[in-house]
Protein backbone atom coordinates (compact mmCIF):
# COMPACT_ATOMS: atom_id res chain seq x y z
CA UNK A 1 0.00 0.00 0.00
CA UNK A 2 1.50 3.06 0.22
CA UNK A 3 4.04 6.61 1.70
CA UNK A 4 6.24 6.72 -3.15
CA UNK A 5 9.40 7.70 -2.70
CA UNK A 6 10.58 11.47 -3.41
CA UNK A 7 12.03 11.64 -6.92
CA UNK A 8 12.78 13.32 -9.75
CA UNK A 9 12.59 12.86 -13.48
CA UNK A 10 14.05 9.08 -14.59
CA UNK A 11 13.75 10.10 -18.01
CA UNK A 12 15.46 13.50 -17.78
CA UNK A 13 17.94 14.78 -15.34
CA UNK A 14 17.03 13.17 -11.94
CA UNK A 15 15.95 9.99 -10.76
CA UNK A 16 12.94 8.54 -9.61
CA UNK A 17 12.05 6.10 -6.90
CA UNK A 18 8.22 5.69 -6.54
CA UNK A 19 5.87 3.20 -4.43
CA UNK A 20 6.36 1.13 -2.00
CA UNK A 21 4.54 0.83 1.33
CA UNK A 22 5.91 1.03 4.53
CA UNK A 23 4.64 2.01 7.92
CA UNK A 24 6.06 3.96 10.89
CA UNK A 25 6.19 1.19 13.81
CA UNK A 26 7.84 3.83 16.41
CA UNK A 27 7.75 7.35 15.51
CA UNK A 28 11.06 9.30 16.18
CA UNK A 29 10.47 12.43 14.54
CA UNK A 30 9.75 13.53 11.09
CA UNK A 31 11.52 11.15 8.55
CA UNK A 32 11.92 8.32 11.49
CA UNK A 33 12.62 4.62 11.46
CA UNK A 34 9.86 2.77 9.29
CA UNK A 35 9.19 -1.04 9.00
CA UNK A 36 8.17 -2.54 5.48
CA UNK A 37 4.37 -4.01 5.09
CA UNK A 38 4.53 -7.20 2.89
CA UNK A 39 2.19 -5.31 -0.05
CA UNK A 40 2.87 -1.82 -1.54
CA UNK A 41 4.53 1.08 -0.03
CA UNK A 42 3.01 4.03 -0.52
CA UNK A 43 5.34 6.93 -0.19
CA UNK A 44 7.81 8.26 -2.04
CA UNK A 45 10.77 7.77 -1.05
CA UNK A 46 13.22 10.34 1.04
CA UNK A 47 10.53 12.47 1.72
CA UNK A 48 8.85 13.23 5.76
CA UNK A 49 7.45 9.92 5.61
CA UNK A 50 10.16 7.63 4.38
CA UNK A 51 13.52 5.53 4.56
CA UNK A 52 13.87 2.78 1.83
CA UNK A 53 11.36 5.29 1.85
CA UNK A 54 8.13 4.86 0.52
CA UNK A 55 6.36 8.02 1.66
CA UNK A 56 8.09 10.95 0.99
CA UNK A 57 6.73 10.59 -0.46
CA UNK A 58 5.11 9.67 1.89
CA UNK A 59 -1.45 18.31 12.34
CA UNK A 60 -3.91 19.75 12.87
CA UNK A 61 -5.01 20.26 15.94
CA UNK A 62 -6.25 23.75 16.54
CA UNK A 63 -4.19 26.04 19.12
CA UNK A 64 -5.03 24.93 22.65
CA UNK A 65 -6.72 27.62 23.60
CA UNK A 66 -10.05 26.11 21.75
CA UNK A 67 -8.65 22.47 21.97
CA UNK A 68 -10.57 21.95 25.46
CA UNK A 69 -13.70 23.77 24.41
CA UNK A 70 -13.79 21.66 20.98
CA UNK A 71 -13.46 18.13 22.86
CA UNK A 72 -15.77 19.12 25.76
CA UNK A 73 -18.45 19.04 22.94
CA UNK A 74 -17.82 15.36 21.87
CA UNK A 75 -20.23 13.33 23.33
CA UNK A 76 -19.26 10.21 24.27
CA UNK A 77 -22.79 7.97 25.25
CA UNK A 78 -22.46 5.59 28.03
CA UNK A 79 -24.56 3.39 26.06
CA UNK A 80 -22.78 0.69 23.96
CA UNK A 81 -21.70 1.56 20.69
CA UNK A 82 -24.05 0.78 17.47
CA UNK A 83 -22.91 -2.21 15.61
CA UNK A 84 -21.82 -1.54 12.40
CA UNK A 85 -23.41 -3.58 9.30
CA UNK A 86 -22.46 -6.95 8.21
CA UNK A 87 -19.75 -5.95 5.90
CA UNK A 88 -19.05 -2.39 6.52
CA UNK A 89 -19.74 -1.08 3.08
CA UNK A 90 -23.13 -0.16 2.44
CA UNK A 91 -22.10 3.14 2.02
CA UNK A 92 -24.52 5.01 0.10
CA UNK A 93 -27.55 3.95 1.75
CA UNK A 94 -29.62 5.31 4.83
CA UNK A 95 -26.88 8.49 4.72
CA UNK A 96 -28.31 12.24 4.73
CA UNK A 97 -28.40 13.68 1.41
CA UNK A 98 -27.39 17.10 2.80
CA UNK A 99 -30.79 18.90 1.45
CA UNK A 100 -31.96 21.14 4.13
CA UNK A 101 -34.86 18.95 5.52
CA UNK A 102 -32.70 15.73 5.23
CA UNK A 103 -29.56 16.86 7.72
CA UNK A 104 -29.44 14.92 10.73
CA UNK A 105 -27.86 16.82 13.92
CA UNK A 106 -24.46 15.75 15.16
CA UNK A 107 -25.92 15.52 18.43
CA UNK A 108 -27.59 12.21 17.45
CA UNK A 109 -24.30 10.55 16.81
CA UNK A 110 -22.45 7.89 19.26
CA UNK A 111 -18.55 7.80 19.76
CA UNK A 112 -16.50 5.46 20.99
CA UNK A 113 -13.17 3.62 20.84
CA UNK A 114 -12.88 1.51 17.61
CA UNK A 115 -10.55 -1.59 17.33
CA UNK A 116 -9.84 -4.77 15.48
CA UNK A 117 -13.80 -5.76 15.53
CA UNK A 118 -14.85 -2.54 13.55
CA UNK A 119 -12.05 -3.39 10.64
CA UNK A 120 -14.88 -3.79 8.12
CA UNK A 121 -16.39 -0.71 9.04
CA UNK A 122 -13.50 1.51 8.56
CA UNK A 123 -13.33 -0.56 5.20
CA UNK A 124 -16.43 0.81 4.40
CA UNK A 125 -16.16 4.51 5.13
CA UNK A 126 -12.36 4.46 3.57
CA UNK A 127 -13.85 3.33 0.59
CA UNK A 128 -16.60 6.50 0.67
CA UNK A 129 -13.86 8.88 0.88
CA UNK A 130 -11.72 7.57 -1.43
CA UNK A 131 -14.82 7.31 -3.74
CA UNK A 132 -15.10 11.33 -3.50
CA UNK A 133 -11.82 12.72 -2.99
CA UNK A 134 -9.51 10.50 -5.02
CA UNK A 135 -6.28 9.33 -3.56
CA UNK A 136 -4.28 5.85 -2.48
CA UNK A 137 -6.60 3.01 -3.27
CA UNK A 138 -4.43 1.08 -1.10
CA UNK A 139 -5.10 2.83 2.33
CA UNK A 140 -8.90 0.50 1.68
CA UNK A 141 -6.43 -2.61 1.77
CA UNK A 142 -6.24 -3.73 5.31
CA UNK A 143 -2.07 -3.50 5.86
CA UNK A 144 -2.47 0.43 5.37
CA UNK A 145 -5.82 0.59 7.19
CA UNK A 146 -4.69 -0.69 10.17
CA UNK A 147 -1.83 1.39 10.21
CA UNK A 148 -3.54 4.26 9.88
CA UNK A 149 -6.64 4.03 11.60
CA UNK A 150 -5.98 1.28 14.41
CA UNK A 151 -2.87 3.56 16.06
CA UNK A 152 -3.01 2.88 20.10
CA UNK A 153 -6.19 4.97 19.85
CA UNK A 154 -9.20 5.73 17.62
CA UNK A 155 -12.46 6.82 18.05
CA UNK A 156 -15.44 6.71 15.77
CA UNK A 157 -19.14 8.39 15.10
CA UNK A 158 -21.67 6.19 14.53
CA UNK A 159 -25.40 6.67 13.19
CA UNK A 160 -27.96 4.41 12.62
CA UNK A 161 -25.56 1.26 12.75
CA UNK A 162 -23.48 3.36 10.65
CA UNK A 163 -19.64 4.90 10.71
CA UNK A 164 -19.75 8.62 9.56
CA UNK A 165 -16.19 10.02 11.21
CA UNK A 166 -12.71 7.82 12.67
CA UNK A 167 -9.64 9.20 13.46
CA UNK A 168 -6.81 7.32 15.14
CA UNK A 169 -3.95 8.47 17.27
CA UNK A 170 -0.05 7.18 17.44
CA UNK A 171 3.28 7.58 19.42
CA UNK A 172 0.68 8.96 21.95
CA UNK A 173 1.06 10.51 26.22
CA UNK A 174 0.07 7.33 28.16
CA UNK A 175 -3.71 6.91 28.21
CA UNK A 176 -3.74 7.46 32.09
CA UNK A 177 -2.34 11.09 31.04
CA UNK A 178 -4.92 11.87 29.55
CA UNK A 179 -8.96 11.42 31.01
CA UNK A 180 -12.11 11.25 28.50
CA UNK A 181 -13.54 14.59 29.40
CA UNK A 182 -10.20 16.19 30.45
CA UNK A 183 -9.65 19.50 28.91
CA UNK A 184 -5.80 19.64 30.32
CA UNK A 185 -2.78 18.14 27.69
CA UNK A 186 -0.99 15.18 29.87
CA UNK A 187 2.85 16.24 31.06
CA UNK A 188 3.91 13.43 29.54
CA UNK A 189 6.03 13.69 26.09
CA UNK A 190 6.32 11.17 24.06
CA UNK A 191 9.54 10.45 21.75
CA UNK A 192 9.08 12.22 18.41
CA UNK A 193 5.43 13.12 17.13
CA UNK A 194 2.58 11.85 17.50
CA UNK A 195 0.67 10.94 14.54
CA UNK A 196 -2.84 11.05 13.47
CA UNK A 197 -5.19 10.71 10.45
CA UNK A 198 -8.95 11.03 10.40
CA UNK A 199 -11.86 10.38 7.99
CA UNK A 200 -15.21 11.97 8.01
CA UNK A 201 -17.69 10.69 5.34
CA UNK A 202 -18.27 12.66 2.33
CA UNK A 203 -22.44 13.36 3.70
CA UNK A 204 -20.88 14.18 7.20
CA UNK A 205 -18.99 17.05 5.70
CA UNK A 206 -19.25 20.68 6.77
CA UNK A 207 -20.96 20.34 10.24
CA UNK A 208 -17.45 20.56 12.78
CA UNK A 209 -16.83 16.43 12.80
CA UNK A 210 -13.50 17.56 11.06
CA UNK A 211 -12.22 19.91 13.97
CA UNK A 212 -13.41 17.80 16.40
CA UNK A 213 -11.32 14.60 15.21
CA UNK A 214 -8.35 17.00 14.96
CA UNK A 215 -9.39 18.59 18.75
CA UNK A 216 -9.34 14.54 19.94
CA UNK A 217 -5.99 13.97 17.92
CA UNK A 218 -4.88 17.04 19.43
CA UNK A 219 -5.71 16.14 23.17
CA UNK A 220 -4.18 13.08 22.83
CA UNK A 221 -0.64 14.00 21.59
CA UNK A 222 -0.67 16.00 24.56
CA UNK A 223 2.79 18.86 24.23
CA UNK A 224 4.18 16.43 21.66
CA UNK A 225 4.33 17.74 18.17
CA UNK A 226 1.50 16.32 15.79
CA UNK A 227 1.74 14.70 12.83
CA UNK A 228 -1.21 14.13 10.51
CA UNK A 229 -0.98 12.04 7.39
CA UNK A 230 -3.99 12.13 4.77
CA UNK A 231 -4.24 9.47 2.04
CA UNK A 232 -7.20 11.21 0.43
CA UNK A 233 -6.17 14.31 0.40
CA UNK A 234 -9.13 17.45 -0.74
CA UNK A 235 -8.83 21.57 -0.99
CA UNK A 236 -10.99 21.19 1.72
CA UNK A 237 -9.61 19.32 4.40
CA UNK A 238 -6.61 21.79 3.24
CA UNK A 239 -8.53 24.68 4.12
CA UNK A 240 -9.40 22.58 7.51
CA UNK A 241 -5.91 22.20 8.74
CA UNK A 242 -4.69 25.39 7.60
CA UNK A 243 -7.18 26.83 9.69
CA UNK A 244 -5.99 24.48 12.98
CA UNK A 245 -2.24 25.81 12.21
CA UNK A 246 -1.22 22.75 10.51
CA UNK A 247 1.92 22.71 7.98
CA UNK A 248 2.15 20.41 4.80
CA UNK A 249 5.33 18.96 5.03
CA UNK A 250 5.12 16.17 2.09
CA UNK A 251 1.96 15.97 -0.46
CA UNK A 252 2.35 13.51 -4.03
CA UNK A 253 -0.07 12.60 -6.90
CA UNK A 254 -1.33 9.52 -6.79
CA UNK A 255 -1.59 8.51 -10.59
CA UNK A 256 -3.01 5.49 -12.72
CA UNK A 257 -2.23 4.18 -16.09
CA UNK A 258 -5.09 2.12 -18.47
CA UNK A 259 -3.12 -0.20 -19.86
CA UNK A 260 -5.88 -0.54 -22.60
CA UNK A 261 -3.33 1.64 -24.75
CA UNK A 262 0.45 2.19 -23.90
CA UNK A 263 2.96 4.61 -24.88
CA UNK A 264 5.63 3.53 -27.17
CA UNK A 265 9.32 4.58 -26.56
CA UNK A 266 11.85 4.03 -28.60
CA UNK A 267 14.64 2.01 -27.46
CA UNK A 268 18.00 4.43 -26.77
CA UNK A 269 20.68 3.34 -29.27
CA UNK A 270 23.35 0.85 -27.53
CA UNK A 271 21.42 0.27 -24.52
CA UNK A 272 19.72 -3.68 -23.67
CA UNK A 273 17.33 -4.44 -21.09
CA UNK A 274 17.03 -7.44 -19.02
CA UNK A 275 15.17 -9.09 -16.15
CA UNK A 276 15.83 -8.74 -12.90
CA UNK A 277 17.45 -12.08 -11.28
CA UNK A 278 19.20 -13.17 -7.98
CA UNK A 279 22.86 -13.02 -10.50
CA UNK A 280 22.35 -9.22 -10.92
CA UNK A 281 21.19 -8.14 -7.12
CA UNK A 282 24.35 -6.28 -6.84
CA UNK A 283 24.27 -4.56 -9.72
CA UNK A 284 20.62 -3.31 -9.38
CA UNK A 285 21.50 -2.19 -5.91
CA UNK A 286 24.78 -0.68 -7.52
CA UNK A 287 22.59 1.32 -9.81
CA UNK A 288 19.93 2.23 -7.38
CA UNK A 289 22.31 3.95 -5.01
CA UNK A 290 23.89 5.88 -8.43
CA UNK A 291 21.20 6.61 -9.90
CA UNK A 292 19.61 8.64 -5.63
CA UNK A 293 22.80 9.68 -4.62
CA UNK A 294 22.37 13.43 -5.49
CA UNK A 295 18.77 13.06 -4.16
CA UNK A 296 18.58 15.60 -1.23
CA UNK A 297 18.81 13.67 2.29
CA UNK A 298 19.82 10.34 0.78
CA UNK A 299 21.16 7.70 2.61
CA UNK A 300 22.19 4.75 0.77
CA UNK A 301 21.11 1.47 2.95
CA UNK A 302 22.92 -2.05 3.31
CA UNK A 303 22.90 -3.98 0.54
CA UNK A 304 21.72 -7.08 1.85
CA UNK A 305 18.84 -4.77 3.83
CA UNK A 306 17.47 -3.43 0.52
CA UNK A 307 17.61 -6.36 -1.28
CA UNK A 308 16.39 -8.50 1.25
CA UNK A 309 13.12 -6.31 1.46
CA UNK A 310 12.59 -6.90 -2.11
CA UNK A 311 13.01 -10.39 -1.98
CA UNK A 312 10.48 -10.45 1.01
CA UNK A 313 7.62 -8.71 -0.32
CA UNK A 314 5.20 -11.25 -1.71
CA UNK A 315 4.40 -8.63 -4.87
CA UNK A 316 7.45 -7.87 -5.94
CA UNK A 317 7.91 -8.85 -9.79
CA UNK A 318 11.60 -9.22 -10.98
CA UNK A 319 9.89 -11.08 -14.24
CA UNK A 320 8.57 -7.40 -14.79
CA UNK A 321 11.19 -5.57 -13.43
CA UNK A 322 14.09 -4.69 -15.56
CA UNK A 323 17.59 -3.52 -15.36
CA UNK A 324 19.31 -1.64 -18.30
CA UNK A 325 23.01 -1.91 -19.69
CA UNK A 326 24.84 0.48 -22.21
CA UNK A 327 27.42 -1.14 -24.89
CA UNK A 328 30.20 -2.19 -22.01
CA UNK A 329 27.42 -3.94 -19.95
CA UNK A 330 27.60 -1.34 -17.13
CA UNK A 331 24.30 -1.20 -15.57
CA UNK A 332 22.84 2.47 -16.42
CA UNK A 333 19.35 2.51 -14.89
CA UNK A 334 16.57 0.29 -13.62
CA UNK A 335 12.43 0.29 -12.63
CA UNK A 336 11.12 -2.44 -9.97
CA UNK A 337 7.47 -3.17 -10.71
CA UNK A 338 5.53 -4.13 -6.76
CA UNK A 339 2.10 -5.89 -7.76
CA UNK A 340 0.83 -3.47 -10.54
CA UNK A 341 2.75 -0.26 -9.15
CA UNK A 342 5.89 0.74 -10.34
CA UNK A 343 8.05 1.21 -7.31
CA UNK A 344 10.96 2.97 -8.51
CA UNK A 345 12.40 3.93 -11.61
CA UNK A 346 16.20 5.12 -11.40
CA UNK A 347 18.68 6.55 -13.88
CA UNK A 348 22.70 6.82 -13.28
CA UNK A 349 23.72 10.85 -14.09
CA UNK A 350 25.74 10.01 -17.17
CA UNK A 351 22.79 8.39 -19.12
CA UNK A 352 20.05 10.75 -18.22
CA UNK A 353 18.52 12.79 -20.76
CA UNK A 354 18.51 9.43 -23.00
CA UNK A 355 14.81 8.38 -22.63
CA UNK A 356 15.84 5.74 -20.37
CA UNK A 357 13.79 6.21 -18.19
CA UNK A 358 11.04 7.07 -20.51
CA UNK A 359 11.73 3.58 -22.45
CA UNK A 360 11.97 1.79 -19.01
CA UNK A 361 8.38 3.09 -17.42
CA UNK A 362 7.08 2.12 -21.30
CA UNK A 363 8.54 -1.17 -21.23
CA UNK A 364 7.27 -2.29 -18.05
CA UNK A 365 4.00 -0.81 -18.98
CA UNK A 366 3.79 -2.92 -22.01
CA UNK A 367 4.72 -6.09 -19.71
CA UNK A 368 2.04 -4.87 -17.24
CA UNK A 369 -0.33 -5.09 -19.75
CA UNK A 370 0.35 -8.78 -21.85
CA UNK A 371 0.11 -10.14 -17.92
CA UNK A 372 -3.01 -9.16 -17.81
CA UNK A 373 -3.14 -6.32 -15.45
CA UNK A 374 -5.60 -3.42 -16.79
CA UNK A 375 -4.13 -0.59 -14.83
CA UNK A 376 -1.10 0.30 -13.87
CA UNK A 377 0.00 2.55 -10.42
CA UNK A 378 2.94 5.23 -9.27
CA UNK A 379 2.87 8.11 -6.72
CA UNK A 380 5.34 10.68 -7.80
CA UNK A 381 5.95 13.99 -4.98
CA UNK A 382 4.61 17.62 -6.23
CA UNK A 383 7.76 19.07 -6.31
CA UNK A 384 9.37 16.32 -8.77
CA UNK A 385 9.42 17.29 -12.39
CA UNK A 386 9.20 13.76 -13.64
CA UNK A 387 5.26 13.99 -12.92
CA UNK A 388 4.63 16.10 -15.95
CA UNK A 389 6.68 13.26 -18.33
CA UNK A 390 4.45 10.93 -15.90
CA UNK A 391 1.78 12.20 -17.36
CA UNK A 392 2.81 12.80 -20.97
CA UNK A 393 3.26 8.65 -20.86
CA UNK A 394 -0.53 8.24 -20.27
CA UNK A 395 -0.79 8.86 -16.26
CA UNK A 396 -3.79 10.61 -15.08
CA UNK A 397 -4.12 11.73 -11.60
CA UNK A 398 -6.36 9.57 -9.17
CA UNK A 399 -6.00 11.61 -6.01
CA UNK A 400 -3.14 13.28 -3.65
CA UNK A 401 -1.96 12.07 -0.42
CA UNK A 402 -0.18 14.45 2.05
CA UNK A 403 1.65 15.05 5.45
CA UNK A 404 0.62 18.18 8.24
CA UNK A 405 2.86 18.36 11.02
CA UNK A 406 1.89 20.80 14.14
CA UNK A 407 4.70 22.34 15.88
CA UNK A 408 4.45 22.92 19.56
CA UNK A 409 7.84 25.53 19.51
Amino acid sequence: MGTPRTGTDPMGDHSTCLVRMWVQSKASGVGGPWTALKSHSVMSSHSVMGSRSVMSSRSVMGSRSVMGLRWARIRLTPEPLASPTATGRAVDAAFPTGEKDDVEPTDTLSWGELDEEHLAALTGLAEACLAADGGLPLFARQPLLRARLLQSHTLGAWHDGRLVAAVSAGNTAPPAAVGVGDTAPPTTVPHGPATATGLVHPRWRGRGLGTRLISWADQRAGHADLLLTTETWSAAAERLFTAHGLHRTFSESVLRHHLDVVPAVARPETVVTEPVTAETGADLFATYCAAFADRPGFVAPEADEWLGELREDDEYRPDLSLLARGPDGEAVGFVNIVGTWIDQVGVVPAWRKRRVGAYLVASVLRSLAADGAREAWLCVNDDNPAGELYRRLGFADAGRRARHLLRRS
